[in-house]
């Protein structure tokens, strides 16, 4: 990609204007700092040299930061020294003398240092603003990646508001006990609830703020248990937002439609369907849940980002899903270099997972190494394709293992009965690791738990109540492999 630009000026209303700043106000704030060394430990670290807008100011609120990152007394002799130890080019030793003799009370000192921030955030405000409108107008901007760094650049400024101080320990007591008790009534449930049963009591549920990365490879049923997922937390009343790279959004609502009513999708695609009645039905609840994809293809991580972030401010989104890794696009400065493009990628989306602060899960490839190894051919951590970074990154690590794939149809414990799909934890960042057991339904493309008389699931939707339990698949839908 070319990178040199054509610059186009921005609209002069913008560029010439006085940009929002009071040179007497930072004035005020550095005469309290060098009349007080005392009040320099409650806002030295709220403000930086950037909201200063003058320049002598700035370079003089740089020395009496320096001075107090090193502990050492704050007065007109050691700051005079210090701008002339750093060879402050505006700043000039009179002006010390000058800004010590205006007559202040320190007292307001934390309210005049939000004031100097509230200005500071207005100049950024319009900074990002000139920015985005000059690189708008030039033709050879990228309106994707601008649009992305927009947003960046703008809740950036708005984390400068929010951030928090250090807090002694005994201050998050409260809330701990809270999310314990929590965790106790709910018999260890603190996340959102996948409805796989045994998943949620082994790990909580999904957490907020991690990335957990689904593998395994084809026909073991990434995709299905992903939407699994989608349709139970989503029918819990739960926004979820599902990002599929690889299907189309009507093929994703044919799977939804056959789990939900419990017909065959093989059928609906065949045209073979008897009774309607199911479907319709079937139509009217998948109409009232809060479940969105976007399926638009080879999405960059900037693209992902952006359309992520306004599924949680816009439609409420508490999760987000990502069907698959692999097919996300590669920046331009990675394009050829696989295994940065994927580490770039993962590392995005755990950002996203961080920022936004919901539960991220994506699906990945793995390598064909599972193929050509002998045995069980149970997945391990070194088969995560193209990537080492998908383990680091990654709160949690699933493989997909589905024997009869393999035409394995005994192991060391006994027979495996039809459907059976073990999903093996091989990282747990806040757990142990285990194998859960699940059971899959090739007739519907859907995950239950194992024992399913023991675990029914709920019946009381609404529009309007139905009973979607889901029947147990005839044996000729079990060899379908599910994506």
């Amino acid at each position: 990609m070319n990178h040199t630009k054509k610059q186009t000026k921005a609209p002069a209303i913008i560029v010439n204007g006085v940009p929002p700043a009071s040179v007497e106000l930072e004035r005020v704030v550095l005469s309290a700092l060098l009349t007080d060394s005392s009040v320099a430990s409650q806002v030295v670290d709220q403000l930086s040299e950037g909201m200063f807008y003058s320049e002598s100011n700035r370079e003089i609120f740089s020395a009496v930061r320096s001075l107090h990152n090193r502990n050492q007394p704050i007065d007109m002799l050691t700051v005079s020294q210090e701008i002339t130890r750093t060879g402050a080019v505006h700043a000039q030793t009179w002006m010390i003398a000058d800004l010590a003799s205006i007559v202040v009370s320190t007292a307001n000192i934390e309210a005049h240092a939000r004031m100097l921030t509230e200005k500071h955030i207005s100049r950024e405000i319009i900074r990002v603003g000139v920015e985005s409108v000059t690189e708008a107008m030039s033709e050879e901007s990228d309106a994707i990646e601008l649009l992305d760094k927009t947003e960046r650049d703008v809740y950036a400024i708005g984390h400068q508001v929010t951030r928090k101080d250090a807090r002694k320990v005994g201050e998050y007591m409260p809330e701990l006990l809270k999310r314990i008790e929590t965790a106790t009534e709910n018999k260890g449930i603190t996340g959102i609830e996948t409805g796989i049963r045994q998943f949620d009591r082994h790990t909580g549920g999904l957490q907020s703020g991690e990335l957990y990365i689904m593998a395994g490879r084809p026909g073991m049923g990434k995709t299905a248990l992903m939407m699994t997922w989608a349709l139970n937390i989503a029918m819990s009343g739960i926004p979820v937002g599902v990002f599929s790279l690889e299907m189309t959004a009507e093929e994703i609502s044919m799977r939804l439609m056959a789990s939900v009513s419990g017909t065959s999708g093989a059928d609906m695609k065949m045209g073979k369907v008897g009774d309607f009645a199911p479907l319709m039905d079937a139509a009217n609840v998948l109409t009232g849940i809060p479940l969105y994809i976007d399926d638009e293809g080879a999405q960059s991580a900037a693209s992902i980002r952006s359309r992520a972030r306004r599924l949680v401010q816009k439609c409420g989104c508490r999760v987000i899903m990502l069907d698959y890794l692999q097919k996300m696009a590669a920046p331009p400065e990675y394009r050829g270099q696989r295994e940065a493009e994927v580490n770039h990628n993962v590392q995005a989306l755990k950002n996203v997972a961080k920022e936004l602060k919901i539960p991220f899960v994506c699906l990945s490839q793995l390598s064909r190494s599972v193929e050509t190894r002998g045995g069980s051919k149970r997945p391990m951590l070194s088969d995560l394709r193209e990537s080492g970074a998908i383990e680091q990154e990654a709160d949690m690590v699933l493989f997909l293992w589905r024997p009869e794939y393999y035409g394995i149809t005994q192991t060391d414990d006994g027979l495996i009965q039809p459907g059976y799909v073990e999903c093996d934890i091989a990282k747990f960042r806040h757990g142990p690791t285990s194998t859960i057991p699940m059971q899959f339904h090739g007739k519907t493309t859907t995950f239950t738990d194992i024992d399913i008389s023991a675990h029914a699931p709920d019946t009381s939707f609404t529009p309007p109540p139905m009973d979607w339990t889901i029947p147990k698949s005839d044996r000729q839908y079990d060899s379908e492999i599910p994506f």
